[in-house]
């Protein structure tokens, strides 16, 4: 194996690792929570308001 193959090989396994620390535990939550409560907002926010010049 080349040291080239090693090192692919090596990072993959290791990102593999990291991925699946960031998607367990409580962090998830609020990884998740928050962008998608902002998302949330934003759109009822802009649902809720009249567009000037249109007829309702």
């Amino acid at each position: 194996m080349t040291p080239t193959t090693a090192a692919v090989r090596a990072g993959l396994s290791r990102r593999l690792i990291e991925l699946r620390h960031s998607f367990t535990g409580t962090a998830l939550v609020s990884q998740l929570f928050w962008p998608v409560a902002t998302l949330a907002a934003i759109a009822w926010q802009v649902a809720r308001d009249p567009v000037p010049g249109r007829r309702t």
